[in-house]
């Protein structure tokens, strides 16, 4: 466990000095904001290009100012994006905005379906997995707390949390 906080230390002050542009980092922050869920991911353009090559290669060769290549992201990004509310309401990524930058992208969807006050959820962000030395940086914004999970490889990109406890189990 004291490694796993090192690490996640080492991973925030890395992002906070201004090393977002490291292919093998994305961070994902789930907040509420004037009642309305919203999931956002931040990660190095590098890095999602090296993903979209995997997952589409004829629309990775357009490059990222086109149409085409904006939506096979967020396709992309549906299909390695899970969310589960107390165990049972599969949350889905509704209307969002992506801005794809030379150096770094953004992408913000709407959470449909997450209740107002979950109680547990499961989360599964496995998008640039395909990467083995990818790691995820998660903050969950709560009305009393702020919950932050290192995901990778070992944990398989996976977390289950109850939100009125301090502690989470990686699946």
């Amino acid at each position: 466990m004291p490694r796993f906080i090192t690490t996640v230390l080492c991973v925030i002050v890395l992002v906070q000095s201004g090393f977002s542009h490291d292919p093998n980092l994305a961070t994902f922050t789930i907040s509420q904001k004037k009642g309305v869920w919203i999931l956002e991911m931040s990660c190095a353009q590098e890095g999602l290009d090296r993903a979209m090559r995997k997952f589409k290669p004829e629309v990775a060769k357009l490059g990222f100012s086109d149409r085409s290549y904006k939506e096979a992201v967020v396709e992309y990004l549906k299909s390695t994006i899970f969310i589960q509310a107390d165990d049972f309401a599969e949350v889905t990524l509704g209307q969002g905005a992506i801005k794809l930058g030379a150096h770094q992208s953004n992408v913000k969807f709407e959470l449909s379906g997450m209740p107002d006050s979950p109680k547990r959820l499961k989360l599964r962000l496995a998008s640039m997995s395909e990467n083995p030395e990818h790691v995820s940086l998660v903050k969950v914004f709560l009305p009393t707390e702020l919950k932050r999970f290192l995901l990778d490889k070992n944990n398989h990109f996976e977390v289950a949390f109850e939100m009125d406890r301090k502690d989470a189990t990686a699946d």
